[in-house]
């Protein structure tokens, strides 16, 4: 029967129709498939960063809070943040490197500002990760910069946040795990700020 519509000019078109139209169905899901694959992986890295982000405001200097003012313990903070962010993200929670189910490709570069400006009970400022680790000079207020390579106490880059608490500043760039083509750049940079509200 196929042999005789291919011979005859008026079947050729409904044999060619059935073979193109599954195959561009299937094009038309799958790139949807890998742009909403991506976007999902990106909602859920921005997600987890901002939780950890909070999470490090919360690791709040014992004595500062048991005095009615309460600042951020960085040492704390660091913990509460590498917790938080290998939970949500699946990886190792001592060196950060992917699990099995993670969506990240590779352990995340990340960068941890800690500012809580003049005090009596801990540092003005402490950064964790990067190529600076330890204790900065940060006042507040202050504007702080955001850009691909982290995070600027003098306030340049592509986007800027103001302090005015006590903060935690969160920098993770990450690779995101392949969907569907190998080796395509999925490199992405993500941010939050977690505020210490005292009430």
């Amino acid at each position: 029967m196929l042999k005789e519509l291919i011979r005859d000019g008026r079947g050729f078109a409904t044999v060619l129709a059935m073979f193109i139209l599954p195959l561009m169905v299937i094009l038309m899901v799958s790139s949807v498939e890998v742009s909403r694959d991506k976007h999902g992986a990106d909602v859920d890295l921005q997600g987890a960063v901002e939780q950890a982000a909070y999470a490090a405001a919360n690791g709040v200097d014992n004595t500062s809070q048991a005095n009615g003012t309460p600042y951020i313990d960085p040492a704390k903070a660091h913990a509460y943040f590498k917790t938080y962010l290998a939970k949500n993200l699946m990886l190792d929670p001592v060196t950060l490197a992917p699990g099995e189910k993670s969506g990240l490709k590779s352990t995340p570069e990340y960068q941890l500002l800690v500012v809580n400006g003049d005090n009596p009970y801990t540092e003005k400022g402490y950064v964790y990760g990067g190529s600076s680790e330890g204790v900065v000079d940060v006042s507040i207020p202050v504007t702080l910069g955001i850009s691909a390579d982290g995070i600027d106490l003098s306030g340049a880059g592509e986007r800027q946040t103001t302090i005015k608490l006590p903060s935690c500043v969160v920098f993770v760039k990450a690779e995101l795990g392949e969907v569907v083509a190998k080796n395509a750049e999925r490199e992405t940079v993500r941010w939050a700020v977690g505020r210490l509200i005292r009430r």
